[in-house]
Order: C-alpha cells, then sequence, then structure tokens
C-alpha cells in the first residue's frame, strides 16, 4: 500500500487501467488517462510554484468544473501546498458568501485563493478580512508562465506521510466551521479500511460520482478513492444532478458502475426524477454508500423497491456513518446483507436513553433506527456519557471514536482541538448506541428537544412532516424554544405550493400529534429553497432558531 496520495499519483504513470471520465453539463465525455492526469497535474504543481506557493501553504479553492478541480487539486498535493475546498457561490446572497469565505480563509491563513474570474471585484473585501492572502490565482494565469519559469521548479516537493494533505472545514450545522487537519496518513488508513469493508471486486471497480468535491463525501469517498486504487472514476456535474436527477442512475446503466455513493436526498430525488426504470439495467452496481445521519428508513426502502426492477439488489445499498474529524468514514454497512432496521421501545428511549427492540410498528410507541454498519478494520467505535464512562451495548450516548484515521485536530484552534478529545477518543457530538457490534445513530447532541422531561430528536419530527402534501421534502427544521415550565416545540417546513396556509398548518400539526403524541407551539411556513442549510445540504436548526426568535424568516 502506498503511504500518500502524491506517491499513488507518482505511480500513476504506468496505469493502463481507464483513467476518469468527465461529463459536462451536456453529459458530453471527456475521457483522461491517469498517466494524463499526473502529466497535467505535474504540470499545475510547477505553475503553483513559479506563482509563489511553497510547501505548506494553504490554498483556497473555489472551483465549480470537476476537471479544473481534479487537476488543481492534484497539482497543488504535488506542490506541497495544502488545499483548501470551499463551495462556489449560488444565485444569491454574494455579500453572505463573502464573508463565510472570508472567515474559512481567515481561519486556515490561506496565503493564496484559485477561484474563477467573478471573485475578482471582491478581492479587496477578502484582503481585509484575510491579513495572510497574498493574491487571487486564475487559471488563466498558468498560460502566461514561460518554460524557463516552469523548468526552475521541474525538481519534485518531497511529501511526508505526516504531512497535511488538506483543511477539510467541518459543515458548520451547529457551530463556526473549522478546519480538520487531515493528513496523508489519515486518507491512506481511512479509505484502505472503507475499500477493505466493501470487499474486493473481481473485476476493476468503476465509480460514478455526483457528490461535490468540495465536500469530504464526494472529495475523498469516490475522487481520492479512485486516485489510490487507480480505478476508473465517471464524474456527473452536481448541478446537472441537480437539474436532472435521473442522469445518476442513467450514467450508472451506461459505464456498468460498480460503486456510487449518495446523500438520503440524492435517493429521494433519484426516485421522484427517473423515468423509464424498466429500460435500466443496474445489477452492475455492487455498493451505493448512503452517508447521512440517521438515515431515513422509509427512503431508503423506497429506493431499493423502486430500482428492483431494474436489476438493483436489495444488499448493494450500503449505509454509512463519519465525519471530517475522523478524514472520513467511521462505520459502513456491508454489501452482503440488507438493509436493517430496529424498532425501538419510543418511551424507554426517550426517557431512559436505552435502546430497547420492539416488534410493534405504531410511531407513537416505537422509533425506527437504521444500523450504519460495523466499525471500519483497524479502528474503534464506542458509545461515552457525559462524565466520559464508555457505555455497554444497547446504552445511548456520544459516538466516540479512536485509529489511524483520526484528525491531529483543528488548525490554529487549540482549545477546540483539546475539548475534541477524552483520553485519546475522537468526540464526534452525535448520539447513538451499539447493538450486536453495529451502530444505530440517533441524532446530535446539541439539537435535542427536551420537552416534559422527555428527549426527541428533531429528525423524527422532521420525517414526519415532510410527508405531508405541500412540503418540501428535507427542508423542514424542528427545533424548541424556552417555555413556562417545559421547552416549546417549533417547526418551520419549506412550502412547494400554499393556497390555503392554515389548512397545511393544522394538517402539519394534526400528523405530529397523531404520529409522536406532541403538539407543536408553532408552525412556520416559508418559501422554497430558504430553510438555512450548510454547503453540503445539512440544516442549521439553531440559525433557523435565531430566524425565527428575530422574526426574519421569510415566511408566506
Amino acid at each position: 500500500m502506498v503511504e500518500t496520495v502524491v506517491e499513488a499519483l507518482q505511480n500513476a504513470i504506468s496505469v493502463e487501467n481507464r483513467g476518469p471520465v468527465f461529463l459536462d453539463q451536456r453529459l458530453e465525455p471527456v475521457d483522461m488517462s491517469w498517466a494524463q492526469i499526473y502529466r497535467e497535474s505535474e504540470h499545475r504543481a510547477r505553475c503553483f510554484r513559479a506563482l509563489g506557493l511553497e510547501k505548506g501553504d494553504r490554498l483556497g479553492m473555489i472551483v465549480s468544473d470537476q476537471q479544473e478541480f481534479v487537476l488543481s487539486f492534484l497539482g497543488a498535493l504535488l506542490a506541497g501546498a495544502v488545499p483548501v475546498p470551499m463551495y462556489p457561490p449560488f444565485t444569491s446572497g454574494i455579500d453572505a458568501y463573502i464573508e463565510r469565505i472570508a472567515g474559512i480563509l481567515s481561519s486556515a491563513e490561506a496565503y493564496y485563493l484559485l477561484a474563477f474570474k467573478g471573485i475578482a471585484p471582491f478581492m479587496d473585501r477578502l484582503r481585509a478580512r484575510v491579513p495572510t492572502l497574498k493574491r487571487l490565482i486564475i487559471p488563466n494565469d498558468f498560460s502566461v508562465l514561460s518554460d524557463q519559469q516552469l523548468e526552475a521548479h521541474a525538481k519534485p516537493v518531497s511529501i511526508v506521510p505526516d504531512d497535511t494533505c488538506l483543511l477539510q472545514f467541518t459543515s458548520g450545522s451547529t457551530s463556526h466551521p473549522k478546519g480538520v487537519m487531515v493528513t496523508h496518513t489519515n486518507l491512506i488508513s481511512n479509505i484502505g479500511s472503507i475499500y477493505r469493508r466493501l470487499g474486493n471486486n473481481s473485476a476493476p471497480d468503476l465509480l460514478v460520482n455526483w457528490l461535490p468535491l468540495y465536500h469530504d463525501f464526494g472529495l475523498i469517498g469516490s475522487f481520492i478513492l479512485s486516485v489510490i486504487y487507480h480505478a476508473q472514476i465517471v464524474f456527473i456535474p452536481t448541478m446537472a444532478f441537480a437539474l436532472r436527477p435521473r442522469i445518476w442512475m442513467e450514467t450508472v446503466h451506461r459505464y456498468r458502475a460498480t460503486i456510487t455513493a449518495s446523500t438520503n436526498f440524492g435517493l429521494e430525488l433519484a426516485v421522484k426524477h427517473t423515468a423509464r426504470i424498466q429500460q435500466l439495467d443496474l445489477s452492475c452496481l455492487r455498493v451505493i454508500v448512503i452517508g447521512a445521519e440517521p438515515i431515513n428508513p422509509d427512503n431508503a426502502r423506497h429506493f431499493i423497491e423502486t430500482f428492483s426492477i431494474a436489476g438493483l439488489r436489495s444488499e448493494a445499498l450500503t449505509p454509512a456513518y463519519g465525519m471530517a474529524e475522523a478524514t472520513l468514514g467511521i462505520t459502513t454497512g456491508s454489501p452482503e446483507q440488507n438493509l436493517r432496521t430496529i424498532r425501538l421501545d419510543r418511551q424507554i428511549y426517550e426517557e431512559e436513553n436505552r435502546m430497547v427492540e420492539v416488534s410493534e410498528s405504531d410511531p407513537k410507541n416505537t422509533l425506527e433506527v437504521v444500523s450504519c454498519g460495523r466499525t471500519i478494520p483497524d479502528h474503534a467505535v464506542g458509545i461515552m456519557d457525559e462524565q466520559g464512562t464508555l457505555l455497554p451495548e444497547g446504552q445511548v450516548g456520544e459516538v466516540v471514536f479512536k485509529g489511524a484515521s483520526t484528525t491531529a485536530g483543528y488548525f490554529g484552534k487549540t482549545d477546540a482541538t483539546r475539548r475534541l478529545f477524552h483520553e485519546g477518543w475522537l468526540k464526534s457530538g452525535d448520539l447513538g448506541s451499539l447493538l450486536g457490534g453495529e451502530l444505530y445513530i440517533s441524532g446530535r447532541l446539541k439539537d435535542l428537544i427536551i420537552i416534559a422531561g422527555r428527549n426527541y430528536h428533531p429528525h423524527a419530527i422532521e420525517w414526519i412532516v415532510e410527508n405531508v402534501p405541500g412540503i418540501r421534502s428535507a427542508s423542514v427544521a424542528a427545533f424548541s424554544i424556552p417555555g413556562y415550565g417545559t421547552e416549546r416545540l417549533v417547526i418551520v417546513a419549506e412550502c412547494e405550493s400554499c393556497k390555503n396556509p392554515q389548512a397545511l398548518k393544522k394538517k402539519v400539526k394534526e400528523c405530529v400529534q397523531h404520529d409522536m403524541g406532541l403538539s407543536p407551539f408553532d408552525v412556520v411556513l416559508i418559501k422554497p429553497w430558504s430553510l438555512p442549510k450548510t454547503s453540503s445540504g445539512k440544516l442549521k436548526r439553531r440559525e433557523t432558531r435565531i430566524a425565527y426568535e428575530s422574526g426574519t424568516l421569510d415566511c408566506l
């Protein structure tokens, strides 16, 4: 096994496997061999060094084109720089976007920013907020460098396993984003363990990826995995998938992919928007890694049922759990087993923090959770209480993790790094339990809703509301506010089309009362695409609550 991502890339020169395929917005392919990928990346490395980058310099990256991202990211690694991937701007809110990326660049103490030309008008604002920032690099800048300038930087930079490979900023769903230091050792260990768990294929694997490369799921779980194992990978532009979700399974069919990955929401989009399913052949897929915490069992089952007519094996759907601080994966399911869920006694779970399995299916009395599989090889996972004591199976507490995949900490944040660990265990901030050696995730510590002494996890309430006709999927936030004697439940939901808001609010309250035995204090309907979310699509419940309390939600 190689020791660094750079070593894996250098070995690509002699690889005969087919290399990456980059689809454009019209789904026209651009094929590159691994040898071409290396040569182009090595050229970028010389360009970066000629422009002033030195080993260890942080390089902010706002690059939406996947081919450009891949070549620039690998070029930065070859130059010894530390890439800091950031999400590109969306259609609105440019002021808030500039403030957010300024915060990331400042936290990373970035010296350079690689971005498209549209960022140039905002450089004065960024420099004012980021004292370390030296210059903006536009990809076109590479073309003006002379052969003599590039030749002066032809000598390879020495890279060792403990060097920081990248800074992966956390999503910021419950706090300000922090830069996780991911070393080459972390990446090689984590990807190697995940790939072993997913099993060996008799023929070379082929990946299809639509996930954004600025997020660790797409960046590490698909792209860097393909680099280390020299596997062919087909890149679908994320925006193309968002506009036409059917192209995901159509691309799997066309290229005979064996591995792909998705979020919970991606499953739902594929089900809703894929037509003529019977014309697809998905029997080639051996693994679909699903990363969401927690995973909605109804969505997963619906996906399996929908695409089974196209030959999709039910065992292919492989739930996983992870976090940026663990590089990527902590646990995964096995491609040899079907989706596993258990129904818990809701009262015992919410009042005593214990998982007791029952056969009853009434949602008022039970809670269904999905198994995220077992710990990846050569690592350990546990459940810890607030006093730092490891709990036995069946007890609910904070998920903790240890192993070679664990980060050394957050860049430049000593106190936050210290709080991240307890006696060598990485604290996830997530609630879960172990049963039969498998991990079941139930929510985040900071998102707990406590009403009349009982603990409720917001996702359980949000899933109920999402099923109400007229409410947009994956666009509901449940949280609590102070009340007299106990907390009050508030639900904020995006509405697809609402001719009668009061009737829809009443329906939401009735469904939550029926399924959970809870009476919402308030239901707020807001316009589509206005719910605060992270760049990776996670709900920002805390920010939503602040907007609710300040009266700044974009209400209907």
